[in-house]
C-alpha cells in the first residue's frame, strides 16, 4: 500500500464509531509483530528509538536518525504509522525541512508538541517550560501550508497538563492549535487516572478529533476512553518495556543451568518463528527463481 493510500485510509478509520489505536513500535522487528497482530495504525516512538540507541529521550537523536529508522519501518510494513517529532527538531527553518522529509519518506503524519526544544520526556521529574503558544501554532500552520498531500495528517500535542497548568491552559492551548489547522489534538497527562483528560474533552466544543496517550492511566479500557470523547488512542511504549524484563531474565538464567533450561523452554521464541517474521522463506524462493 502507497503513501496516499495509506493516508486515505488512516482517515476512513477517524470516521468508524469506535476506538482508532495506534501501537508504539521502536524498530522494524516490532513494527512487523504489531501488523501481524492485525494493528490498526503504528505509532513511531521518539522515546522508542532513544531508549534502544541507549539515550534518553531528549531530542539526542537528529531527526535525521529517527527518519532512517522509520524508513526501514515503512519499507516492512503496510499499514498507516504517525511519526512522533517531538517539539518539531528546532526553529522554523529546520521543521520545514522535518515535514518535507517525513511526507517524502511516506509517513501517513506527524505530532508535534509544545515542549522547548531541545525536548525532554514528558515523565521526567524535571521543571517544565512549555513554548509560547504562537510560536508552537506558527509550526502548525507552516506543517499544514507545506504539506503536498490534504491527506497528510498534523497533530498537536499540549503538555500542559503535563506541566502542571491545568485544563483552562490546555484549552486554551488546543484550541489555538486547532485554529491554526491541526488536524487533531493529542491532550498528555501523567495522572494514574483519565478525569483531567475527561474534563478537557466535556469543554471540547470542535469536530477536531482528540487523542489521549494512556501510559500511566492504562487501565481505563479504550472504549471508556473514546465514549469520552478520544477517538485516537496510543499504546506507545508497552512493547518496548515488555522487552526489558524479558531481556534481564534470560540474561540472569544464563549461568544457572536448571533456571537457564526452564527459562530457555518456555519464554524464546523458535528459530521457525523469528525466520517466518523475517521473510527467510521469500530470500530461498528468490534465490530458486533468480540463482537455480
Amino acid at each position: 500500500m502507497n503513501a496516499a493510500n495509506k493516508r486515505a485510509m488512516f482517515k476512513r478509520l477517524l470516521k468508524i464509531h469506535k476506538p482508532l489505536i495506534l501501537i508504539g513500535i521502536h524498530d522494524a522487528l516490532s513494527a512487523k509483530l504489531a501488523q501481524m497482530a492485525r494493528a490498526q495504525a503504528l505509532w513511531s516512538s521518539s522515546f522508542g528509538f532513544s531508549t534502544v540507541s541507549g539515550f534518553p529521550d531528549a531530542n539526542i537523536l537528529s531527526f535525521t536518525e529517527n527518519l532512517d529508522m522509520i524508513r526501514k519501518i515503512l519499507h516492512q510494513t503496510s499499514i498507516p504509522l504517525i511519526a512522533d517529532c517531538d517539539s518539531g527538531y528546532g526553529d522554523l527553518a529546520i521543521f520545514y525541512r522535518v515535514v518535507n522529509e517525513f511526507e517524502i519518506a511516506g509517513v501517513t503524519g506527524i505530532c508535534i508538541e509544545d515542549n522547548l526544544f531541545p525536548k525532554r520526556n514528558s515523565f521526567y521529574d524535571t521543571n517544565r517550560t512549555l513554548a509560547p503558544i504562537a510560536q508552537h501554532a506558527a509550526k502548525i500552520k507552516l506543517a499544514v501550508s507545506k504539506r503536498k498531500d490534504k491527506n497528510f495528517i498534523v497533530i498537536a500535542r499540549t503538555e500542559a497538563f503535563i506541566a502542571g497548568l491545568g485544563v483552562d491552559e490546555a484549552l486554551h492551548r488546543a484550541r489555538a492549535y486547532a485554529l491554526a489547522g491541526a488536524d487533531a489534538i493529542c491532550v498528555h497527562s501523567k495522572k494514574d487516572h483519565p478525569r483531567e483528560i475527561f474534563e478537557f474533552a466535556k469543554r471540547w466544543h470542535s469536530p477536531k478529533p482528540l487523542m489521549a496517550i494512556p501510559t500511566t492511566y492504562w487501565t481505563t479500557p479504550p472504549q471508556t476512553l473514546y465514549d469520552n470523547g478520544y477517538q485516537i488512542i496510543i499504546y506507545a511504549n508497552q512493547l518496548l518495556r515488555s522487552t526489558i524484563p524479558a531481556m534481564k531474565r534470560v540474561l540472569t538464567s544464563i549461568h544457572n543451568n536448571e533456571k537457564r533450561n526452564r527459562v530457555f523452554s518456555q519464554n524464546l521464541a523458535t528459530l521457525q518463528e523469528v525466520f517466518d517474521i523475517t521473510d527467510a522463506n521469500e530470500l530461498e524462493e528468490k534465490e530458486l527463481k533468480f540463482n537455480p
